[in-house]
């Protein structure tokens, strides 16, 4: 299908119009036609041919072509509907036996679908059938086929139509389906005379009217649809005219409707009733309009936002947009409509316990504009400018994307059919030109309207400080338009736009003051922080009211959003020069406790209080009295030994011998999860610092986390600090040149190179590259981090210390153990033979000797300044014994020089040092493949170094002769001795072996010297 997709849409139809008749390759043909899915206009030509084509041989072809024929029906009615479909099939009378024999005989339901619809459009031909009791019969069999349902009404209303006799209606037309009900009433459209009784349409009226809900969506949908055609039965008599506003008032004022397509479904049935009713009585049909603006217009002055029933305020838009698209709507409707209605609803939100509803509205609001351009060329000045505004607005500054585009094609019939009416011919074409739905638009609309349309941009200085600020429910987006009219103000330098804004901002306050809201305030105070912070300091009376809100534990975006407003006012206050309060200090250090780090606005709090800490540790008298002074370091350092997140980001804010102090005291007690969360924090406060010898010092120290390893049930939590403190050499790289530990952090930086964590792993290269001056792409795989070594840090074993880890790991995945080992051998073959027998002796050394694992292990026993915690040993032994292992394993060339003899020496004694059956079993498991090497590269003297290791294994066999079975070691000598004698093709042996090891007992009996080789 993908080679199908980059096909020209002309050869697709092509293939399409060969494959309607040869269907040799039907699933490819079937797959070409999914591809139109998205766009069915394309194939809108080209469609008659298709199913003239597609159904011409139906009825001739064999079984299995019939049904290709169907189900490629089938995919057309999916992309097109049923309806649009069917009118293309080439209709015969006498087809109508065919399809009729067929239909009797089908199983399957996609020929069962399309005889159905061959059948429905036979029916509607002018003639009467003779059969149609056999017709009646033979369709009512798929009843319970949904997918059929409406095309068997459609079949029933047509035979009804042309013989009233052949279903007999109840007395109460109520109980007649509503899907065949909607087609029997449609059949009456050009009729003069209707085979009801005034009672029966009195009783479904009656019916009808009574209804408050549907238990089926299916049945509401064709019960609205069939009202249009009901209400032409009732003009037709004059005892039933009144039930026509029955039936209105009921869609009007009773009935509510809980699904969307209902809703319009509802308006569309609506206006049809409406505009049939003006043909006949004009007055009493705008009686119903103006009565139907009136009550929307009640609806939103009685009720608030929160209390709105939303689904009926949506059904009164919808059918206002109906009867504009019927042009039923006066001009004073209009005018009414966009004056009290629109400004209300471009703006509608409800907060729904977790979520914000009301785009709804907004969208009702967009379509009611469409509808009203497209309709109408005499509206009012006022109402067309009401309409564009609200409309560039919304295109630009809604939070919903989905309302921005309504919005934009709202916007676009505006522009095109009246924006000479509204605006110059050169700002309609720039208007014309601008993409819609960003923020950032604003700048550019204040550019347009400056000097010409000063009104404007009143208007839309309103929407953003009092309706995107001031209102909304998406706080994110909040923060956005505030960092935009912030942008705005700094970059116009026009004072009547600040002006502007410090009016409208001043307005949210008096606003917040009055009904001493929360909410409000701290939508004032954000705004003040980022734009007016004078008029924060003389209206600190709202900040006053977020200081006596209690802060939950558990926050939303509501509490979020106001704890942030609420410390960039306590911020801007004090870096303004006012002193701190012992209240100001209980909040500061309250939002610290309760700040939730998966918040969007956790950063933003994290930056205001290292700002605010920052500042206080640098002034002199940042408090209003020692009181409070003493207080707030109290709770600082409390909470920074409680390892409160944010305190330990802000600590390194402190001035920097406080801070320096502070680390030493509490460092070894924190975890990695915080260490290198305050290590992060002084990669951005570390700029403060003096270059001194003091610092030089600290830095020493904290480079020392490059060696953190800690582990705990969370895994390897050291990677955290050591990632961090990576990041901090990175950003500062200048700093740490100048460290006379340099080395140490290259050889800690090189290690890590190797290492199997990939984000520390590219860090510390690029890191490295900063150190050297060198330029190397970033590494794709391990080899670029090797060139590095090689050209770089040539005999430096760190590099190959960390590189064991990636390729020796014993818990990885397939592709990165075989990419690492890859890697390493191609490196290795490029080698000369001399730098080879080097390279191995390196290889060799990373495996520790007995004494060097003593050594380790000792030095793991001490405790440093920093709490950190090295490698575990035997973990790191048992990878450097699996990696060499691997290598092995992979067909590594050991050089004939190599050292065979001291190298098994150093893995042997290894093993006895450490005293652990994991290390034994890789011990032997390598010791077993250098034997097997040496055998198979016929080295000399390999018979005499294999029988030394088989007499170690046989040693080690013989612990088991008390025992009743082999221990985990002594089956692994036994796998040893067999993979041996495999190597040297001992068959014989092997079958000792295995005819002698069922127990130790029975192994115990062999003797020494038949197992040698």
């Amino acid at each position: 299908m993908t080679s199908t997709a980059r096909l020209s849409k002309d050869v697709l139809i092509r293939k399409l119009q060969h494959g309607m008749s040869d269907f040799t390759n039907f699933e490819e043909t079937i797959g070409v036609l999914q591809l139109f899915e998205v766009d069915p206009l394309i194939l809108e030509k080209a469609l008659p041919s298709l199913i003239n084509e597609l159904l011409s041989t139906y009825f001739t072809t064999n079984t299995d072509n019939r049904l290709k024929i169907a189900r490629l029906f089938y995919e057309y009615s999916k992309i097109f509907k049923n309806k649009r479909i069917r009118v293309q099939i080439p209709i015969k009378i006498y087809d109508l036996s065919k399809v009729l024999a067929l239909l009797k005989s089908s199983q399957d339901w996609h020929s069962q679908y399309l005889l159905i619809t061959w059948l429905a459009m036979l029916v509607i031909s002018p003639f009467k059938f003779d059969n149609d009791t056999e017709i009646l019969l033979i369709v009512s069999k798929f009843n319970h086929m949904a997918l059929m349902r409406p095309l068997i009404s459609n079949i029933k209303a047509e035979l009804w139509s042309k013989n009233y006799a052949l279903i007999e209606l109840p007395e109460k037309i109520s109980q007649v389906d509503p899907i065949d009900l909607s087609y029997m009433l449609k059949t009456l459209k050009h009729k003069t005379t209707y085979p009801f009784s005034i009672e029966q349409l009195i009783e479904f009226t009656q019916y009808i009217t009574s209804l408050t809900s549907f238990d089926k969506e299916i049945d509401a949908l064709y019960t609205l649809q069939l009202l249009p055609h009901f209400v032409t039965v009732l003009a037709n008599r004059d005892e039933t005219y009144s039930c026509i506003y029955d039936i209105l008032f009921w869609m009007t004022s009773t009935i509510n409707l809980s699904f969307t397509d209902l809703r319009f479904k509802l308006a569309k049935s609506v206006s049809k009733i409406v505009l049939f009713v003006s043909n006949i009585d004009e007055e009493s049909s705008e009686m119903i309009i103006t009565d139907c603006v009136n009550d929307t217009e009640a609806l939103l002055k009685t009720n608030s936002n929160e209390s709105m029933d939303s689904d009926r305020l949506h059904t009164f838009l919808l059918i206002q947009a109906e009867f504009c698209r019927s042009r039923l709507l006066t001009i004073s409707h209009i005018r009414k409509f966009t004056q009290s209605i629109l400004p209300v609803i471009s703006k509608f939100q409800q907060k729904r316990m977790m979520s914000t509803q009301g785009h709804q509205i907004r969208d009702a609001a967009n379509f009611f504009c469409w509808s009203a351009f497209r309709s109408y060329t005499n509206i009012e000045l006022q109402s067309l400018k009401n309409m564009f505004l609200n409309l560039l607005f919304t295109a630009n500054f809604d939070h919903s994307p989905l309302i921005r585009k309504s919005a934009m094609a709202a916007l676009q019939e505006c522009l095109g059919r009246q924006g000479n009416v509204l605006l110059d011919n050169v700002t309609v074409l720039r208007l014309a030109e601008m993409h819609f739905g960003q923020l950032s638009n604003a700048l550019t609309l204040f550019e347009l309207f400056n000097g010409r349309y000063e009104s404007y941009i009143d208007e839309m200085v309103q929407w953003l400080v009092l309706y995107s600020v001031g209102q909304n429910y998406d706080y994110q987006f909040v923060e956005k338009a505030t960092s935009l009219l912030s942008e705005m103000t700094s970059q116009i330098n026009e004072k009547s736009l600040s002006n502007m804004v410090s009016k409208y901002i001043n307005e949210i306050s008096v606003k917040g003051l009055k009904y001493q809201d929360p909410d409000i305030c701290a939508r004032s105070v954000y705004l003040q922080c980022k734009i007016d912070t004078e008029s924060l300091l003389k209206s600190s009376d709202v900040l006053a009211i977020l200081h006596q809100q209690k802060i939950p534990k558990v926050w939303n975006d509501q509490i979020s959003f106001q704890a942030l407003a609420e410390l960039g006012g306590i911020c801007s206050l004090v870096l303004d020069g006012s002193l701190l309060s012992k209240q100001q200090v209980e909040r500061i250090f309250l939002i610290a406790r309760h700040a939730q780090m998966n918040h969007s606005n956790y950063d933003d709090i994290s930056k205001l209080l290292n700002q605010l800490v920052s500042f206080i540790s640098a002034d002199s008298e940042p408090f209003d009295d020692s009181s409070t002074e003493c207080s707030f370091w109290a709770i600082f350092y409390q909470l920074f030994r409680l390892q409160q997140p944010l305190i330990c980001c802000a600590a390194p804010f402190l001035s920097q011998n406080q801070f320096i102090s502070l680390f030493y005291d509490s460092v070894s007690k924190m975890s990695c999860e915080y260490k290198g969360k305050m290590i992060d924090s002084l990669s951005q406060a570390i700029s403060r610092y003096s270059p001194d010898e003091h610092l030089q010092i600290f830095l020493q120290d904290v480079v020392l986390f490059l060696d953190d390893y800690t582990t705990t049930d969370k895994g390897d939590v050291g990677r955290l600090t050591r990632l961090s403190t990576v990041n901090l050499i990175l950003k500062h790289s200048m700093l740490f040149r100048k460290l006379t530990c340099l080395p140490f952090i290259e050889n800690s930086l090189l290690r890590l190179t190797g290492e199997p964590s990939t984000e520390i792993r590219l860090k510390c290269f690029e890191a490295l590259c900063t150190l050297r001056h060198v330029s190397l792409e970033n590494p794709p795989c391990n080899f670029n981090a090797i060139r590095l070594y090689n050209l770089h840090y040539r005999g430096n074993n760190e590099f190959w210390k960390g590189y064991f880890f990636s390729a020796g790991a014993i818990h990885s995945t397939d592709r990165l153990i075989s990419s690492a080992i890859d890697d390493l051998l191609t490196y290795y073959q490029g080698l000369e033979l001399a730098d080879r027998l080097l390279q191995l002796n390196e290889f060799a050394r990373i495996v520790p000797s007995a004494k060097e694992f003593e050594e380790l292990k000792a030095s793991k026993m001490r405790n440093n300044i920093l709490g950190t915690i090295p490698r575990e040993i035997i973990k790191s032994t048992i990878t450097f014994l699996n990696c060499w292992c691997r290598m092995l394993e992979s067909g590594i060339t050991l050089e004939e020089d190599f050292n065979y003899s001291g190298f098994f020496a150093r893995v042997y004694n290894l093993q006895l040092a450490a005293r652990s059956v994991s290390v034994t079993s890789y011990a032997f498991r390598l010791l077993t493949l250098l034997v097997c090497h040496q055998i198979l590269n016929v080295r000399k003297n390999s018979a005499q170094f294999a029988n030394t290791f088989i007499k170690i294994l046989l040693k080690q066999l013989a612990a088991a002769k008390q025992r009743t079975e082999f221990s985990s070691i002594q089956n692994v000598a036994l796998e040893s001795l067999t993979h041996i004698y495999i190597c040297a093709d001992r068959n014989k042996k092997i079958e000792l072996i295995q005819e002698n090891s069922t127990t130790p007992q029975q192994f115990s009996a062999l003797k020494n010297t038949d197992l040698l080789i």
